[in-house]
C-alpha cells in the first residue's frame, strides 16, 4: 500500500482542468417547435403529403445545456430515417450568437416515423473539415407520426420515371380501401385502388407466380421496397395480404395523342387499360426475344421510330395471335396491364392478359 502513494501524488499533480470555452462547437442543439405545429401522435398520425412544412428556433447548446451564444456557425440539416429535403430547401441554416429563430423547413416522402435532424458536420464548402472546425453535435426534432402512403402517393409525381419514395420501404394505406388484384403474372401481380382512376395502379414483384394470389382479390394489406426498374415502379420483397374479392376497375381507353405523351400515359401505369382498332406493325427482332410487338394507334406514325404506336407483349398470354400472320391488319381490341420500359421501343407496353384480352374486327 505505501507503493501506490507517490503514484496517487503523482497523477494529482498531473491533472489539468481544460476549460470549455475551448471547445471547438456545441454540445447538441435544440429545435423548438413553432407553436400550433403538428407532429402525429400514436393512433392518430399526420396524414401523409408529398411535402410538409414546419418552423423552429433552432439553438446550439453548451455543456451546460444553456444557448452556446459564442457559436457562430453553418450548420446541415437532414431527415432520417425516412424522407428528404424538399426541392429547394436549403441543406445549411446559419447560426448566430448560438441562434437561428424561425427557421422554416420542407420535408418530403416522409411516412411511418422520422426526424429533422441538425449536425454541424464542417463548413458547407468543405464538409470534411479539413481545418478541424466541426464538433459533430446533433439534435433533432420531436419525433414525427405520418400515416401511410395510398398507390397514389406512391406513383404520382412531376419527375417521369422516378417514384418519390423510391428506396424505401413503404407499408401501403390499402386496409380501408377498395385495392383490387387486377391480373397475376409469373413474376407477380398488378393491383388498382378503385378509389383513384388516375396513379391507382402498382405492380408487385414476387419474382415467381404469388401463391393465393387471384385475379379479383382484394388486397387489404401491402407492403415492400419502391424501386424503379427501367423508369417502371415496382413494389419489391413484398408482403401482403388478400380478403375477399371486389370487381375490376374499367380499362382506361388509350388514343393516339396519349400514347404519344409520357406526362399522360404515366398517370395509367400498371392499371388496366385499352386501345381499339389498331394496325399490327411486322414483328422485329424483339418478338423472337421477348415476345413484343408493336401497334399503331395513329395512321401516320411510324413502326420504326415508335410514334402513334404502342408495345403489345402477348406471346405468353394470348396463344391465338400471331403478329406475323396479322402483320398489316387491323386489331379491334387490345386490353390489358400498362407497363414501361426505357430500352423498348415505344416505351410504353400493354401486357394482355388472357385470350379474351384481343379481339379481331
Amino acid at each position: 500500500m505505501r507503493r501506490l502513494v507517490p503514484l496517487l501524488l503523482l497523477l494529482a499533480a498531473c491533472r489539468q482542468e481544460i476549460s470549455r470555452t475551448q471547445d471547438r462547437g456545441p454540445t447538441s442543439f435544440r429545435l423548438v417547435p413553432a407553436q400550433g405545429d403538428q407532429f402525429g401522435e400514436i393512433g392518430d398520425p399526420l396524414p401523409f403529403a408529398a411535402t410538409m412544412a414546419f418552423t423552429f428556433d433552432i439553438e446550439a447548446l453548451d455543456h451546460d445545456g444553456e444557448v452556446a451564444t459564442w457559436f457562430d456557425g453553418d450548420v446541415h440539416l437532414a431527415v432520417n430515417p425516412v424522407g428528404e429535403l424538399a426541392g429547394g430547401q436549403p441543406e445549411w441554416i446559419t447560426i448566430q450568437n448560438g441562434r437561428a429563430d424561425g427557421v422554416q423547413i420542407e420535408i418530403a416522402g416522409v411516412h411511418g416515423q422520422a426526424a429533422i435532424w441538425v449536425e454541424d458536420i464542417g463548413e458547407p464548402d468543405d464538409p470534411a473539415d479539413s481545418e478541424g472546425r466541426a464538433s459533430y453535435a446533433t439534435g433533432a426534432s420531436p419525433k414525427l407520426l405520418v400515416g401511410n402512403p395510398t398507390i397514389r402517393n406512391l406513383q404520382e409525381i412531376d419527375n417521369h420515371r422516378v417514384s418519390p419514395l423510391a428506396g424505401d420501404y413503404v407499408t401501403m394505406d390499402v386496409e380501408d380501401r377498395d385495392v383490387v388484384v387486377t391480373a397475376v403474372t409469373n413474376d407477380g401481380f398488378y393491383a388498382s385502388d378503385k378509389g383513384d382512376p388516375l396513379w391507382g395502379g402498382v405492380f408487385v414483384f414476387t419474382h415467381s407466380r404469388a401463391r393465393g394470389v387471384d385475379e379479383g382479390d382484394r388486397v387489404v394489406s401491402l407492403s415492400g421496397t419502391a424501386e424503379d426498374f427501367y423508369g417502371f415502379t415496382e413494389l419489391g420483397f413484398p408482403s401482403w395480404l388478400t380478403k375477399g374479392t371486389s370487381e375490376l376497375p374499367p380499362p382506361a381507353l388509350l388514343d393516339a395523342a396519349t400514347v404519344s405523351s409520357d406526362e399522360m400515359m404515366e398517370p395509367h401505369e400498371s392499371g388496366l387499360v385499352e386501345v381499339r382498332d389498331v394496325t399490327v406493325c411486322p414483328p422485329g427482332p424483339d418478338f423472337a426475344a421477348f415476345g413484343q410487338w408493336v401497334v399503331l394507334l395513329d395512321s401516320t406514325g411510324s413502326c420504326d421510330s415508335g410514334e402513334g404506336a404502342i408495345t403489345i407483349v402477348s406471346a405468353f398470354t394470348v396463344d391465338w395471335f400471331d403478329p406475323y400472320e396479322h402483320a398489316g391488319e387491323t386489331v379491334a381490341r387490345i386490353t390489358g396491364n400498362l407497363r414501361y420500359h426505357s430500352s423498348a421501343t415505344p416505351t410504353w407496353i400493354i401486357r394482355p392478359r388472357r385470350n379474351d384480352d384481343m379481339q379481331l374486327p
